[in-house]
C-alpha cells in the first residue's frame, strides 16, 4: 500500500520541473490534511502542471520576441545610418562629378575655338603664300 504512494511521488517529482512543494505528505481518502493548501487528483495536478510548462514556454518565446525585435530596431538604426552615409556620400559625388563635367564642357569649347583660330590662321596663310 505504501509502495504505490511512493511510486507516484517519484514519478511527479521526475516529471515536474515547475511544481515544488516545501513539503509532501501523501494522503489517503478520509485523511487530515495537517496543514492548510491546495488537494488536488492526478489529473488536475497534471492539468496544472501542463499549463504552467505552457506558460513558462510562453514567457521564453516571449522574453526570444522582445530580444529579436530589439537586435531588429537595433540593426535598422544602424542600417539607417548607414544608408544615410551612402546617400551622402553619393550627392558628393554627383556634385563633383557634375563639377568635372562642366570643367569639361569649357575644355572642349577651348579646344574647338583654338582649333577655329588655327584653321582659320592656316587658310590665312597659305593664301599669302600662294600670292
Amino acid at each position: 500500500m505504501l509502495k504505490k504512494p511512493i511510486i507516484v511521488l517519484a514519478i511527479t517529482l521526475i516529471f515536474s520541473t515547475n511544481i515544488r512543494a516545501e513539503e509532501v505528505i501523501v494522503l489517503n481518502k478520509g485523511d487530515i490534511a495537517p496543514f492548510a493548501g491546495i488537494l488536488m487528483d492526478n489529473n488536475k495536478a497534471n492539468d496544472v502542471r501542463l499549463k504552467l510548462t505552457e506558460l513558462d514556454f510562453q514567457k521564453s518565446l516571449n522574453s526570444s520576441y522582445e530580444k529579436s525585435i530589439k537586435l531588429y530596431k537595433d540593426n535598422e538604426i544602424y542600417y539607417v545610418e548607414k544608408t544615410n552615409t551612402l546617400l551622402s556620400q553619393n550627392k558628393d559625388l554627383i556634385n563633383t562629378m557634375r563639377a568635372s563635367e562642366s570643367l569639361n564642357k569649357w575644355e572642349n569649347m577651348a579646344w574647338f575655338g583654338l582649333g577655329i583660330i588655327v584653321t582659320i590662321a592656316g587658310g590665312l596663310l597659305v593664301r599669302q603664300a600662294a600670292r
